[in-house]
Formats: C-alpha cells, sequence, structure tokens
C-alpha cells in the first residue's frame, strides 16, 4: 500500500477521534 495514503489515513483516524472526544465532554458539561 501507499505509505503516503495510509499516514493520510492516520492523521484523519485522529483528527476523527479528537473530535468524537470533545462531543463526549461536551455532551457529560450540559
Amino acid at each position: 500500500m501507499n505509505k503516503e495514503l495510509i499516514e493520510r489515513i492516520k492523521h484523519y483516524i485522529r483528527e476523527n477521534q479528537g473530535i468524537i472526544i470533545n462531543l463526549k465532554y461536551s455532551i457529560l458539561k450540559d
């Protein structure tokens, strides 16, 4: 597989995990 593509996917997943965690925290705060 293309190394560049794998790195891009890893970065995308990491960003999404951050968004999900932020959503969980904002829900817990309310």
